[in-house]
């Protein structure tokens, strides 16, 4: 009994350094799958790299800079820009959030991914507000 005690006792730490992970600076890393004709791939956010392979870019590992980061009750949202994108990674920036949840008990994380051409265009829509051909939006999983 007090080996399954302790196992729940490492589990939830676990998951509680986890959850407290953004407030204490600690990198937000994971692998995310995108689903659809043009998202269908992968995206690994690691420490201080960021790749996304898909049907529509392939951006291979480039370092990032994050330009902006909230995590709090609207939601989890990060701004990347990636360093150096490859030659058919067609977007400089990517927008990754999460809408806060009524419940937290599903099996997967469900965020949004959206790819920007340039800074110029991800501002450009970040101060209008409006859609743009330019840009696309992916739903992902983890």
């Amino acid at each position: 009994m007090l080996k399954y005690f302790s196992l729940i006792i490492v589990i939830l730490s676990f998951f509680s350094i986890n959850a407290n992970a953004q407030e204490k600076n600690i990198p937000f890393t994971g692998v995310f799958e995108g689903h659809g004709r043009v998202c269908y791939g992968h995206l690994y956010i690691k420490t201080k790299t960021i790749e996304w392979i898909s049907s529509f870019a392939v951006c291979k590992r480039s370092t990032y800079k994050i330009l902006e980061m909230q995590f709090d009750d609207k939601g989890k949202r990060i701004v990347y820009l990636i360093k150096n994108p490859s030659k058919y990674c067609r977007i400089k920036i990517i927008e990754f959030y999460k809408e806060p949840m009524d419940s937290e008990d599903s099996v997967f994380e469900h965020w949004t991914l959206t790819g920007y051409k340039s800074v110029e265009e991800y501002h450009r829509q970040k101060d209008t507000k409006q859609t743009s051909e330019e840009n696309f939006d992916c739903d992902m999983v983890r």
